[in-house]
């Protein structure tokens, strides 16, 4: 298995993997499938294209698309979040979410983004476990999940740089 950044040529299988998401677990995103895949081809092209403040990543065996993630940053350098992490049931429990945060971490790292947020239904606790593990810790913010009704998300955060005195600033 291979984690890196997708290409602008990739743009149809991110889009298959986003909808595929979208279908099998739909409580874990802030859009909507309908919504997703109404998007015009241009959008998903620049979405596979890395930039300076923004990067898919996908996990591939050969040319199996096995799991997919993103990260924003601000514009300030100062953040960034980690955003439509999934990997394909029939691929899970082999590491494969970890290897993702671990990419995007990297990426953060490379740019030197000193903290990653990341939000999360609250009910998931397979992926609060997963981020507690990785580096995350609770913020203690909560809002409503957008276009999901009666879901909250939880926002938790992890230091990828100490400050002063180890302050974790």
């Amino acid at each position: 298995m291979e984690v890196r950044q997708t290409r602008t040529s990739d743009w149809a299988e991110l889009r298959r993997a986003r909808l595929a998401a979208l279908r099998d677990t739909p409580e874990a995103f802030a859009s909507t499938l309908a919504d997703d895949a109404a998007l015009a081809d241009e959008v998903w092209q620049r979405w596979a294209t890395p930039s300076q403040n923004q990067s898919n990543f996908a996990a591939v065996e050969g040319t199996t698309w096995l799991g997919m993630c993103a990260v924003l940053g601000d514009d300030g350098g100062e953040s960034a979040q980690l955003v439509a992490v999934w990997v394909h049931p029939a691929h899970r429990g082999r590491g494969i979410a970890a290897a993702l945060i671990e990419a995007v971490t990297g990426w953060c790292r490379e740019r030197d983004i000193p903290t990653l947020g990341v939000w999360v239904n609250e009910v998931n606790t397979t992926a609060i476990r997963l981020y507690e593990r990785a580096g995350f810790m609770r913020s203690g913010r909560r809002q409503p999940l957008r276009n999901h009704p009666g879901h909250f998300e939880i926002a938790m955060a992890h230091a990828l740089r100490s400050g002063p005195a180890g302050s974790g600033q």
